[in-house]
């Protein structure tokens, strides 16, 4: 992976960073922590929770075309 790929947080546009930090700010961005205290929805993807988004009708339009990732399988082999 390049390291110069940006990505947008979900819930401010204005919040950029580079994709190998993108976990860490959803877990401290202030605008998220302000929509959970106002209990404003956030809605997200059953295939994905890094596709996030701040309408349901997003989520039903994304929910059609987003592929779900493949289950690791787990061996019971010993």
């Amino acid at each position: 992976m390049s390291n110069n790929l940006q990505v947008r947080c979900a819930f401010n546009t204005n919040h950029v960073m580079p994709v190998a930090k993108y976990v860490w700010h959803l877990a401290r961005c202030p605008d998220k922590k302000l929509r959970e205290k106002n209990k404003m929805p956030i809605y997200y993807c059953p295939n994905n929770r890094l596709h996030i988004f701040l309408n349901r009708t997003a989520l039903l339009d994304h929910s059609r075309t987003c592929i779900p990732k493949k289950q690791p399988q787990i061996s019971t082999a010993l």
